[in-house]
């Protein structure tokens, strides 16, 4: 399974699924599989580099644009864009090693 286009969705949702994951966890006493993926979604965003946190937080998650955050960080859009996508690649790939086996 391509596990790119979920965490980008994770990303973008990023807030309101941690919300919802909350609330589900406090209703049935346990993390749903929503609850884990966010929950695994923080464990990596903590394992990234300070600068890639930043960048996909700022981009992905808060929805600053490429260009907004390139003028205010003074790196090109051009590195700004092939890092968000090598990094949302890097959190695929962890999701892949993750949640592969489980949900087989």
């Amino acid at each position: 399974m391509d596990y790119k286009n979920e965490v980008e969705d994770l990303l973008s949702r990023f807030s309101e699924y941690k919300k919802e994951a909350q609330v589900m966890e406090k209703v049935k006493g346990s993390a749903d599989t929503l609850g884990m993926k966010i929950k695994f979604l923080e464990y990596c965003l903590d394992l990234l580099d300070t600068y890639q946190k930043e960048l996909v937080m700022s981009v992905c998650v808060n929805g600053i644009s490429i260009r907004k955050y390139s003028q205010h960080t003074g790196m090109s859009r051009n590195f700004i864009s092939k890092e968000k996508n090598k990094v949302i690649s890097l959190l695929a790939r962890f999701f892949e090693i993750k949640f592969t086996n489980l949900e087989e």
